[in-house]
């Protein structure tokens, strides 16, 4: 029964793709996905959908209270300050501006510390991208460091001998002999405390 070539040529690339090459593949892939969940959960929302209350809500939620000494969003506060913003938010939010340029109108009056997270541009970007950097090369030296210890209790390193097929006669003469050796040396080592 003759294996279809598109069958050997996937059976090939599978061989291709054990080893360094798979593991550097499932590496890059979890890097990949790392980088877009890390992006996807740090990044404001675009709030411009929905109703003006959750457009509101979600401006609010990126933003923090003005005169709080610790970093708190703006919806969570009810002082004076917080109700004005939160009002000038649904103004501009009414006029057409979008979230992000409503933000922007922010930063303008109140510097880039309104913001809760900060900005992706400039030297703001290292914020997002070197706690990202570390993770993955953290991921990286694990995934090495796990295949060199795989590596070093491969059957080599096995506290049981390795057989071989044409050896396996041999080798419980090989204990035997070992364990006769053994107990010639106790019984003279016994004899002569003795």
């Amino acid at each position: 029964m003759s294996v279809p070539s598109s069958d050997r040529a996937a059976r090939a690339s599978r061989r291709a793709l054990r080893g360094p090459a798979r593991m550097v593949l499932v590496s890059l892939a979890a890097m990949a996905l790392v980088a877009a969940l890390w992006m996807a959960a740090l990044s404001p929302g675009a709030g411009d959908g929905g109703s003006l209350d959750a457009r509101v809500m979600a401006v609010g939620a990126t933003v923090r209270c003005p005169i709080c000494p610790e970093p708190i969003p703006v919806n969570d506060v009810q002082n004076a300050q917080a109700l004005q913003m939160r009002q000038y938010i649904r103004s501009q939010l009414q006029q057409g501006l979008s979230a992000n340029q409503v933000r922007q109108e922010l930063v303008d009056r109140y510097g880039a510390a309104i913001l809760l997270a900060p900005p992706q541009r400039g030297f703001d970007l290292l914020v997002w991208i070197v706690p990202l950097a570390v993770v993955s090369v953290c991921g990286v030296v694990l995934a090495l460091a796990v295949r060199r210890w795989s590596r070093r209790m491969g059957p080599e390193s096995s506290p049981l001998p390795a057989q071989q097929p044409d050896a396996q006669a041999s080798a419980p003469l090989m204990v035997g002999a070992q364990i006769k050796r053994y107990e010639a040396i106790l019984d003279r080592e016994l004899a002569a405390k003795e």
